[in-house]
């Protein structure tokens, strides 16, 4: 068997076709990445939004003025924006059906919110709308809910009234 000749052209070129491959696979690594940080950036931003829909609620409630609505109706507005880019990303993926299932208590938060607005605008008394909705949950009616949504996936719940938080204080969970 005779030795192959070396041609530093076919060397040359195959060392060309291997870094293409590797660096469109490389890119495409990173592109996922990007859509993937900006998936939880986008979650955060709904946790934020349903809590400023929620203050513009309560504000209305309290004082009756119209003017505390406003956080109330740009938040549902980017609510409904934020659902909308997460269902396209979460469409291909296998957590497809837990994003179906946090839109759907996001809507329904956002109904219960619109409804009792309704209600307070139509005179209705405190008796009458815990008739309707039953007493409040409270925060750990939320959590249990929000556990449902998460389930197989390590998840860890920090109280909002949490102030101070160190390194010890994620590792001791």
């Amino acid at each position: 068997v005779e030795p192959v000749p070396f041609d530093p052209r076919s060397a040359g070129l195959a060392l060309l076709v291997i870094s293409e491959t590797s660096y469109h696979r490389a890119r495409e690594s990173m592109d996922g990445l990007g859509a993937l940080g900006q998936a939880r950036t986008a979650i955060q931003a709904l946790h934020r939004l349903m809590l400023d829909a929620e203050t513009g609620q309560r504000g209305y409630l309290l004082t009756g003025r119209k003017e505390y609505l406003a956080p109330y109706r740009e938040a549902n507005e980017e609510i409904q924006a934020t659902l909308k880019r997460l269902d396209e990303y979460f469409a291909p993926l296998p957590q497809s059906g837990q994003m179906k299932r946090l839109e759907s208590l996001v809507q329904r938060k956002m109904s219960e919110l619109q409804t009792t607005m309704t209600l307070y605008d139509e005179g209705r008394e405190e008796a009458e709308l815990l008739a309707e909705f039953g007493p409040p949950a409270g925060k750990g009616d939320a959590l249990w809910r929000g556990l449902s949504v998460a389930h197989g996936d390590i998840v860890v719940f920090v109280d909002g009234d949490s102030e101070v938080f160190d390194g010890s204080f994620v590792t001791g969970m």
